[in-house]
């Protein structure tokens, strides 16, 4: 039995209050979602730096594509030697329409932020200017244009 009035017992516990419950829980939603922010901010980083990779060296495309597609089809060993052949040429021919087709676009591009850049006011040319400087940051460059 105890008496709340005997000085020799421990105070009891304090009570956690509502707001301070609802303090915890919202804390643990805010570091959750930070947690899932900071991941998928990192996994766009990751496959943007993959896809960079692989574009900036487009002569090992055939060589990456082989290993998948044995994988997934489950390829023989001759198969395997049979399709990476294929790709081989097909990706050479694909490459030698890509060196055409891309400087042909570049043109066409330049040509159309010239006319658009006319149109515009002096406050729109900035915002137009950063516009197509994205869309040419997504353009596959030809042999040519590769940096050394």
């Amino acid at each position: 039995m105890t008496d709340s009035t005997n000085p020799s017992l421990p105070p009891d516990p304090p009570t956690v209050s509502s707001s301070r419950r609802w303090l915890k829980w919202a804390l643990l939603v805010v570091i959750f979602v930070a947690g899932v922010a900071v991941g998928a901010a990192g996994s766009a980083m990751v496959i943007r730096q993959r896809i960079a990779s692989v574009l900036s060296q487009p002569d090992q495309i055939p060589d990456r594509v082989v290993p998948i597609l044995r994988h997934r089809l489950s390829l023989t060993d001759e198969q395997t030697e049979q399709v990476a052949a294929i790709v081989r040429r097909r990706y050479t021919a694909l490459e030698e329409v890509r060196s055409e087709f891309t400087p042909r676009v570049a043109t066409e591009l330049r040509l159309l932020r010239t006319e658009v850049d006319a149109v515009l006011s002096s406050d729109q040319k900035p915002r137009w200017a950063i516009w197509c400087q994205r869309v040419e940051e997504h353009l596959p460059s030809t042999p040519s244009q590769k940096p050394d």
